[in-house]
């Protein structure tokens, strides 16, 4: 079998979806019931299955996230090859600011919040600094 062919790209498709449909829709089900839960625990003053619940919800999110995307669709396993690309690039990027800090600390400060790196590679500058720089 030729590696090389067009069939079989540099695109590697994904393996599966990380969670299915029904999951998904028995954590978003799980929080509801939390925040409700927690409602009724307020309610209660009672603190110790407030912090219980807390931990809970922030375990139930953490696992929805995982399994889905941007605007909730369902995250796939497996990595294509833009995937990579994205994330090779972003690390370059980070490692491009953390190169600046001896040098210019200010600068590699104000890039590592301004520069945002994902799908799309942007600059959001709020209230950039003036730079003198010295030769």
């Amino acid at each position: 079998m030729c590696w090389s062919s067009p069939r079989h790209s540099s695109r590697t498709a994904a393996a599966g979806a990380v969670a299915d449909r029904t999951a998904i829709d028995a954590y978003r089900h799980r929080l509801v019931e939390l925040e409700q839960d927690r409602a009724e625990a307020e309610r209660d003053n009672d603190p110790e299955r407030l912090h219980l619940i807390d931990n809970e919800h922030e375990a139930v999110l953490a696992q929805l996230k995982n399994a889905t995307g941007l605007s909730g669709r369902q995250r796939q396993l497996g990595t294509t090859a833009s995937e990579r690309a994205r994330k090779a690039v972003s690390a370059r990027i980070r490692d491009a600011i953390r190169r600046l800090e001896p040098a210019a600390p200010q600068l590699a400060a104000h890039l590592d919040r301004a520069v945002i790196t994902g799908t799309w590679c942007r600059y959001r500058s709020q209230g950039a600094p003036s730079w003198q720089i010295r030769w």
